[in-house]
Formats: structure tokens, sequence, C-alpha cells
């Protein structure tokens, strides 16, 4: 990262935010975009799905949110998992009641099945292959629901894309 920013080479990461803010901390001078997830915003749920507590994860989310470091929030959509609306109200509160100055824009990433296929050509067995993709017209009332609160939101995703 350092020679890329020497060099001026866009930077960008992709993180879950499971990290301490002192090692995070150090990353951000040599980066110009963080894209974050936020997968749920109940600890005991997300301990649940992921094995770990969320509270470094938000504590993190709202240290970026409120610095000068652009960032992109990911709320990675899967059906039955963290896809109802009382979840999404809850992100999207959550994000309401923080310093947002350094939000560029909430991404909606729905699951999808491209995976199934390789884990097939590795010989792994893909836990969620029998999970459905949301329906777009699902996605497209979460991406309303959020942009109520006064947050541009994008959809991403194979088939989804705004």
């Amino acid at each position: 990262l350092r020679k890329c920013k020497s060099l001026n080479i866009h930077t960008a990461i992709e993180t879950c935010g499971y990290v301490a803010w002192k090692v995070f901390k150090q990353l951000l001078d040599y980066l110009d975009l963080v894209f974050i997830d936020i997968k749920h915003t109940h600890p005991e749920r997300h301990k649940a799905l992921t094995g770990v507590s969320n509270d470094i994860i938000l504590s993190n989310v709202k240290r970026l949110l409120a610095g000068d470091f652009q960032t992109v929030v990911r709320i990675p959509l899967v059906s039955g998992v963290n896809d109802a609306m009382l979840e999404i109200e809850g992100i999207a509160n959550f994000l309401k009641a923080i310093d947002c100055r350094g939000l560029q824009h909430v991404e909606l990433l729905p699951y999808h099945k491209l995976g199934v296929a390789k884990y097939e050509s590795l010989q792994r067995k893909y836990r969620l292959a029998n999970l459905a993709p949301p329906a777009k017209t699902y996605v497209e009332e979460i991406k309303d629901l959020i942009t109520s609160h006064g947050f541009e939101t994008r959809i991403q995703g194979f088939g989804y894309e705004d």
C-alpha cells in the first residue's frame, strides 16, 4: 500500500472490520477507500453467524465514518439470515445515529450462487447451495428503505446492478 500511494496508485481494501483499531489506523494513511461490511447489528446473532461479536466491527465503522476516510458500507444480503426489514432498519438506524461524514454510499450485496461451481470443482461441500438469492424486487425494497433514511444506496452483484 505504501508503494502504491508513493506512485499515486489508488488504493482500497475490503474488510469485515474485525481488527483492533490501532492496527486498522496504521493502514489508513495508505488507503484512498475502505469497503467495510455490516452483516448484522445484533451482537448475539452476529456471533452465531460468524463466530465473533460485532462490537469491534461496529466501533471501527463509527471511527471510519466519523473521520475523513472515504468509506463504503456494504451489507451482504443473505435470505433468511440478515435480510429481514427489521434488521435492515436496524442498520439504517445505526448509521443515522452516528457521524457519517466519510460515508460515500451504502452498497447492497445480494447473495448469489456463483461460488457453487467453484466449490464443486474443489470437491468441497458448499453449505449454502440450497439457499436462494433474494428476489430483485425485494432487494429494491431494501434499497428504498435505506435510501429513505437519507443514504445513497446502490445494489451490486450479478444480475442486480443499478
